[in-house]
């Protein structure tokens, strides 16, 4: 039973050391533009705590690359433990665990659910997708990854994550067809391989005023109450969130 166990302490040492490999790399090309991990040493230092700590408590997840798009901005407003707190409980719920798991049948419960709201949000871009082949796990897996981290500046992103954590995971789908609704003029016109070149990106195509009036486009995102309490349904919190 010692052999076990010392054998067992030994491969999470040893797949800590390679999370911690990957951390390293990632943490400076995160939030490029920003320059943040690289220029300002208590982000990035307080980042790389937070994500091996996490990697440490949850070897089940442990650290997956994106990760810390998301641990850099909360990083910017809050402290260490808020921030390791966060990040330890929002991978407790359904949503997220999917995602860093790969659970691809939970995932695909969501995307589904997602596609509810995109049809009778945005019926004419829904159709035009589907007939040329763009299928929503196409875009929405890397928007939903970093909770949007890489695919917003920043200052538009606090205000995303404000209403996110008020209103739970319907706001995200929420955003996703705002940003959709904002170009929609453009992504009806676009073929296949133009929606695929300009989808990963479209956060940069929403600048200037665009920006201004995402929130406002989000919220214009009517969400019927039968796919609002789908939603809730899928994301009652798993056992296990760390406590205050």
């Amino acid at each position: 039973a010692g052999a076990e166990a010392g054998e067992e302490v030994s491969q999470v040492a040893v797949r800590h050391y390679k999370s911690v490999s990957v951390l390293r790399v990632d943490l400076p090309r995160t939030f490029p533009a920003e320059r943040l991990s690289i220029y300002h040493g208590p982000v990035h230092e307080q980042a790389a705590n937070v994500l091996r700590a996490f990697d440490l408590l949850r070897p089940d997840i442990g650290y997956v690359q994106g990760m810390s798009f998301i641990v850099v901005a909360l990083s910017l407003f809050m402290g260490e433990l808020e921030v390791f707190r966060l990040v330890g409980n929002l991978l407790h719920r359904p949503f997220f665990f999917a995602l860093y798991t790969m659970d691809l049948k939970l995932m695909w419960r969501h995307i589904k659910a997602f596609e509810a709201l995109f049809l009778h949000a945005l019926p004419q871009l829904f159709h035009h997708f589907k007939r040329i082949g763009i299928s929503s796990e196409q875009y929405l897996i890397d928007w939903f990854f970093t909770i949007y981290a890489k695919t917003l500046p920043i200052s538009v992103l606090s205000r995303i994550w404000d209403c996110f954590f008020c209103e739970g995971e319907i706001f995200l789908f929420a955003t996703a067809l705002g940003m959709l609704k904002l170009v929609q003029t453009r992504l009806l016109r676009s073929s296949f391989e133009e929606c695929i070149q300009l989808l990963p990106q479209l956060g940069r195509h929403i600048t200037g005023a665009r920006r201004e009036l995402l929130l406002d486009t989000v919220f214009s995102i009517k969400v019927p109450q039968s796919i609002y309490r789908r939603v809730r349904k899928l994301n009652r919190p798993l056992r296990g969130q760390i406590p205050k």
